[in-house]
């Protein structure tokens, strides 16, 4: 069973049509019943409380006739939660806190197959194998959990800045606001 990811460009707390869209598509064709995981490993302490609320009401501002269960992702229980999980979803943030709390679980690929993952900025440069960062204008690697290289928060000519060793890959440049769609 392949995995549907939905990637964002970012800002995706931000009530606008585009959003909803975003959040409309990790909802489509899902149970009426499910648990979303919270991963917010990305943001200071002090803002996960904040940004939580910001997603569940996102959430639930598109969640039509479904029932939705939310947990926050915690590190000592994170694998227990991702497998009762029906979708994961990774907030934006510090993409670097979000990549050294993945690699601390290197069987974490294995049990997100066949779930609906939606990651936001941070959450797609940490999953994906490459990405270009047009705020510190670097390329850097991320646990590489997606074979693509990525933008967000992508204006046209950042495709420049993406690391040339890894060109085989599909790049996937993200606009704020905009989302795409990719199975694997």
């Amino acid at each position: 069973m392949k995995t549907k990811y939905i990637l964002h460009g970012g800002l995706a707390s931000e009530p606008n049509k585009q959003n909803d869209l975003f959040f409309k598509e990790i909802l489509k064709g899902t149970d009426r019943k499910l648990t979303i995981l919270l991963v917010l490993f990305s943001k200071e302490p002090d803002r996960v409380k904040h940004n939580m609320e910001e997603d569940i009401f996102m959430f639930n501002k598109n969640k039509s006739d479904k029932a939705l269960l939310f947990e926050l992702a915690r590190e000592e229980s994170f694998i227990k939660q991702i497998k009762k999980s029906d979708i994961i979803y990774f907030h934006g943030g510090q993409t670097t806190r979000l990549i050294n709390t993945l690699t601390k679980f290197p069987d974490f690929k294995e049990h997100i197959k066949g779930k609906i993952i939606a990651a936001e900025s941070a959450g797609v440069y940490a999953l994906s194998k490459s990405f270009y960062s047009n705020i510190t204008n670097i390329s850097l690697n991320g646990t590489g959990v997606i074979p693509i290289n990525a933008v967000c928060h992508y204006s046209s000519g950042d495709e420049k800045g993406l690391d040339t060793e890894n060109t085989g890959l599909q790049s996937v440049l993200l606009p704020e606001y905009e989302h795409k769609v990719i199975f694997f």
